[in-house]
This record gives C-alpha cells, structure tokens and sequence, in this order.
C-alpha cells in the first residue's frame, strides 16, 4: 500500500528562519510544506525522493527542496547535517524567480559547497541572535541563494495539476484569511463539489479545510502580536478572522498546545 502523503504544518508555522546541524536518525514519509528547504550534508550518506526523483547525497553534497515539492528522506550511516529553512519573507528578491524555477535538487560540486557556501552557514549557525532579525537575513537570503544560482543554475518546476490546486487553494487561504472562509465557498472558487473539494484537500494537507484555516490565522496572530503588543489579543485575534475568543483559544491551543499566554512568555518560540 503507497504511503500517505501529509503537509507539514510544524516548520510552517514558525515566524523565524530555522538553520540547525543535528544528526538525523529517523526516516521522514512522504510530506510537503510552504517553505523551500536545503541540506548541507556534514557526514554520513542520505537518502532522499525528490518528486518521484531517488537521490543519494553525501559529505560537501547539497540537497535542496522546493517549496510545496513532495519529498521524503532516510539517513544512513551516522548523518549530520546542516538544515536551513528560511522563512518566505526572507525570499524577497527570489520570490519570481523560484515561482517558475528551481535549483537543482542535488548540488554537487563539493569544493565549491565547502569553500563558498559551508562558511555562511557557519557564520549564521555561530550567531542565532542574527537568524531571528528579518532584515539581516533577508540579506544573507541573498549571498547565499545568489552564489548558488549563479554557480548551479536553475531549471524549470514541474507543473502538475494536483501541485497547482494545492498551491493555488493554500495562496487564497493566505491572502483571505481574515474575512469568512468557508468549504462551500472556496469549493465554488475553483469549481468543485464541497463534498469532492473536501476529500481531495484532507489527502493533500493532511488535516481538515477548517483546521488548516485556523491555522494559518493562528500563525497570522503570532506574527502581528510578536510586532505589536500594544494591542489586546482579541483585537489582533479578530483581524485574523476569528469571531469569538473561544474559538481563537481552541485554536491556538490546537497549533501549540498552550495559551497564548504562555508561548509569548517563553525565551524562543517554539512548535510541535
């Protein structure tokens, strides 16, 4: 039986680029997420399917996921890897053309990578208070994907006309998710019975229209309280879309598994 395939909401919901080394042991099914996602392999050798495409990586070797891309992965031998997901805010100058297009999803040149691009992800691992400043890593967006596309190239993205509802669906409900969404009337949007529309996103994203709706809005709360904490929670929490305190607080909770409250009083964010 094909495994399924789920949307991972955990690294979407973070308002921070992440860039970790750690050791991978575990394998990742079949998933696929908003943010583009790169592996600097360390040590060890990684397996991983990139749109029906096998690859084996190793030490100085690059692998990269485009966003909204299905992929998975398996570690072999003893792994270590940098892992960098930057935040869609960070892609500014990249925003077209990775709309289009793609880097190669393994890169390599193993010189290169060691000599150009392992010294900036040094640089930024060695200094996490940087990772967390938009505007600086807006830049480092930049220098990195910059010395990449020049050296790689790019190719064009598949287009497939599941990838493109699920793209096309996952765009509105983030540009919309302020005013009333609901399952019959984003169905209608794009031509499909409820019934039909329903099915087919709980295979795509891996939970409900609605869950994936109060997420998004969750993540849009986090985002504008983080900035501004001037206003109350229930006024940021209507301008998100939610229309009772009751409702916003199941949600939150469903997302991070705490108040409100208690995730803005930690030391760093956090997600499940």
């Amino acid at each position: 039986m094909k495994s399924p395939i789920y949307y991972e909401s955990k690294s979407d919901k973070l308002t921070y680029p992440i860039l970790h080394k750690r050791r991978i042991r575990y394998e990742m099914p079949m998933h696929f997420h908003e943010n583009i996602e790169l592996m600097y392999i360390l040590s060890g050798d990684y397996e991983t399917e990139i749109d029906n495409t096998k690859i084996v990586a190793t030490a100085d070797d690059i692998v990269f996921v485009p966003n909204f891309y299905i992929h998975s992965g398996k570690q072999n031998n003893d792994l270590e890897v940098f892992f960098y997901q930057p935040r869609l805010s960070n892609t500014i100058s990249f925003h077209d053309l990775f709309k289009k297009r793609t880097l190669p999803f393994l890169m390599q040149d193993k010189a290169f990578n060691r000599e150009t691009i392992l010294p900036l992800l040094e640089y930024f691992y060695a200094r996490p208070s940087q990772i967390a400043n938009e505007t600086v890593m807006q830049g480092a967006f930049d220098v990195f994907f910059g010395n990449l596309t020049t050296h790689y190239g790019t190719i064009g993205k598949n287009e497939r006309e599941q990838t493109n509802f699920l793209v096309k669906v996952i765009q509105y409900i983030g540009e919309n998710y302020a005013h009333q969404l609901t399952l019959e009337s984003v169905a209608m949007q794009y031509g499909y019975s409820k019934f039909y529309f329903s099915k087919l996103f709980n295979k795509l994203i891996g939970m409900s229209f609605s869950d994936y709706v109060n997420l998004v809005r969750v993540q849009q709360f986090v985002k504008k309280f983080s900035k501004n904490k001037q206003n109350t929670i229930m006024t940021l929490a209507s301008q998100c879309g939610f229309k009772s305190q009751s409702s916003f607080y199941r949600a939150f909770h469903d997302a991070y598994g705490i108040t409100p409250s208690e995730y803005f009083s930690l030391n760093e964010p956090i997600y499940w």
